[in-house]
């Protein structure tokens, strides 16, 4: 904090440098509200917005950067934080702003400044491809490529395809073909060379060069591999072509009833095997090629989902807004219901990945009102969001929901959905402490999907609810069978916890202490370790190996601190009552009051300090702990039984004032 700015901002530059970006905001934060000089200000400012930007936190990016540009106009870097400024506005999901700014940024860019050139024409023309505005397309490209060096390939390669495809686009054949040939002459290795061959192919199709066109797709078809979109694509063309010669029987042979609209078939074919890269390139393909199609919300609204299911939320939400207004999707644009619906709960599963919670719930609740395959999918999701928020009633009823709208899923999605709204509902109900509801649910889970993915998950509530039912031997037989059976560590500490608890439970000590035993030995960094090793002490104390329960409770107390720790000093004076060693049992029992601050557990060593002097025949000593239980502890049954044991302890009736004496002594108001 002493430190010289310049220093200061050396450790701020050397925390961007090795990633640790939160602290390299920390430390700019406190350079810029200290008396640096203004060129280490100016500096500290700038590195802020790139350490905001390394986060993904474009919306605050955008805004620092901005401020960088305004007060520092005649700045080195005003190019950097002008280009980071449209990028992080275009992430952030404004997208409009963001190719504003980079336009802007580019109309003040130096010719020499590539790098940064680079960036915001790449992000430009990717906006531009995907609004098939094909003019902008073409300049960005021809500008992009100017900025290339001859031995980038690949990105040389993908900017030469979009400069093609813009000719291609807006009719310019002549000049399209030429742009291909060149890319598939100076790149014929590349990624985009497939494509281009593709597209060149399609071309040479529509304007009647049948043979040439034949032969692209066939080598398309020999050089992509068979699950490669463009293979398909490929055959479509040639079995189109096919068509139009007559030659019928190689036109079934290459997917005779192809068309265009096959893309968005074929994409919808890969998403329901879980291919979404594949889908997502098809998706694309389509959209690039046909802007003004009549399927073309279908296509951006299954490109949103294929999107969002590789874990891009941001960008699929880009795609999902322009889709959904005030609420609702345009169904009759998209042709399909159901996938009108999938949009909307497609689109609240992005905001749960964003953290979004609010909006999402609204979404999904939204979906909850009318009948659709996605009904039960979105309660499910609304369960689980509320069982992780402890609202357990919430989840229970948003499970019940799930289960009476099963039928309304797909046939192939109802046996996962079953057993997954069957889980939420046992533990649910659970929770809330309807342990046989809980036990018909898991029971029926683990009967229909004994090998599933959630029978492990499910044996472990089980166990725990047998044992809330109070059928402590069917628990244990039952988290035995998991112990035995699993491999997954996160479910073997909690079972094996469980199952101690269960047998200690059906008063079988030995098992009890050795499911804690095995729990001490296979998992003893567990923050849970001290449940295990009081588990042992309390097995250990009821198999009357009262030393030994005293060194697991000495174990607790020494490594511990909270009601755990505080039970255990608790038994440790309880040990040595049943050993008949009552001074030193009371001493224990009174560090209970002394160490911890757990009202219950001093309420009952209070007490049973009481007894010890009982034992030890001093009863004024007795009358004083159970006088101080009666008036710190008077709502507790420990008050009530002090009382009856400060009664036992009045001497017979005698005249005189000593029993008066006594008596007040005893029972104070």
């Amino acid at each position: 904090a002493n430190a010289r700015p310049s220093l200061r901002l050396d450790r701020a530059v050397a925390l961007f440098r090795i990633g640790k970006y939160a602290e390299t905001v920390m430390a700019a934060d406190a350079i810029l509200t200290s008396q640096a000089t203004p060129t280490i200000i100016t500096d500290a400012a700038l590195l802020r917005a790139d350490a905001l930007f390394a986060q993904d936190l474009f919306k605050a990016a955008a805004e620092a950067y901005d401020r960088f540009a305004q007060k520092h106009a005649d700045h080195a870097s005003l190019g950097h934080a002008r280009v980071r400024a449209g990028l992080a506005y275009t992430r952030s999901g404004d997208v409009a702003t963001g190719g504003r700014r980079l336009r802007e940024a580019l109309a003040s860019l130096a010719e020499t400044d590539r790098a940064l050139r680079r960036a915001a024409l790449s992000e430009l023309l990717d906006q531009s491809v995907y609004a098939s505005r094909w003019t902008d397309v073409e300049r960005d490209a021809a500008a992009l490529l100017a900025t290339l060096d001859p031995t980038d390939a690949d990105h040389r390669a993908d900017a030469q395809l979009r400069f093609a495809l813009a000719a291609a686009r807006t009719g310019r054949t002549d000049e399209a073909l030429a742009r291909f040939e060149t890319l598939l002459r100076e790149q014929p290795r590349s990624v985009a060379a497939l494509q281009a061959a593709f597209e060149r192919g399609q071309i040479l199709a529509g304007i009647g060069r049948a043979d040439e066109a034949r032969a692209a797709f066939d080598t398309v078809m020999r050089a992509a591999a068979k699950d490669d979109p463009l293979h398909a694509a490929s055959q479509r063309q040639l079995a189109s072509l096919s068509l139009r010669e007559g030659k019928n029987d190689a036109a079934a042979a290459l997917l005779a009833d192809a068309d265009d609209d096959a893309l968005i078939d074929l994409a919808a074919a890969h998403a329901s095997r879980g291919r979404f890269a594949d889908a997502e390139a098809a998706l694309k393909r389509f959209i690039a090629g046909h802007p003004k199609d009549q399927r073309i919300d279908e296509a951006r609204a299954r490109l949103a989902i294929a999107i969002a299911r590789q874990g891009r939320a941001d960008d699929a939400l880009v795609i999902f807004d322009g889709l959904i207004a005030d609420g609702s999707t345009r169904a009759t644009a998209i042709g399909d219901a159901d996938l009108a619906v999938a949009v909307r709960y497609e689109r609240a599963m992005a905001l749960v990945a964003l953290q979004r919670r609010d909006q999402a719930t609204t979404q999904l609740k939204a979906i909850l009102t009318e009948p659709s395959p996605y009904r039960p999918f979105a309660a499910i999701e609304l369960a689980r969001v509320a069982s992780e928020a402890s609202r357990h009633a919430e989840a229970l009823t948003f499970a019940t929901t799930a289960r009476e709208s099963l039928d309304e899923a797909r046939e192939p999605d109802r046996p996962a959905l079953r057993e997954r709204v069957l889980y939420l509902l046992g533990a649910s109900a659970l929770r809330t402490g309807d342990s046989a509801a809980a036990l018909t649910s898991l029971e029926e889970l683990i009967r229909i999907a004994p090998k599933g993915t959630l029978a492990d998950s499910a044996g472990l509530l089980l166990g725990e609810a047998l044992l809330a039912a109070g059928r402590a031997d069917d628990a244990a037989e039952t988290l035995d069978r998991l112990v035995q059976s699993t491999a997954r560590d996160d479910l073997l500490q909690p079972a094996l916890l469980r199952l101690g608890e269960a047998t200690a439970a059906a008063q079988r000590w030995s098992a009890s202490d050795r499911a804690f035993s095995t729990f001490i030995e296979r998992f003893a960094s567990s923050d849970r370790w001290f449940l295990a090793r009081f588990g042992q002490g309390w097995s250990r104390e009821q198999a009357g190996q009262h030393d030994a329960a005293i060194a697991c409770y000495r174990d607790v107390v020494a490594r511990h601190d909270g009601p755990t720790a505080a039970r255990a000093q608790f038994q440790i004076g309880e040990c040595l009552f049943a050993l008949k060693r009552y001074d030193e049992a009371a001493k224990e029992l009174l560090k209970v009051d002394v160490l911890f601050t757990v009202p219950e557990w001093s309420a009952a060593a209070l007490f049973e300090a009481g007894r010890c002097f009982v034992a030890m025949r001093k009863p004024e000593d007795a009358r004083v702990q159970f006088a101080a239980v009666r008036t710190r502890f008077a709502d507790t049954r420990w008050a009530e039984l002090s009382r009856e044991e400060s009664d036992r302890l009045q001497p017979d009736a005698l005249p005189g004032r000593e029993q008066t004496k006594a008596r007040a002594t005893a029972q104070p108001d």
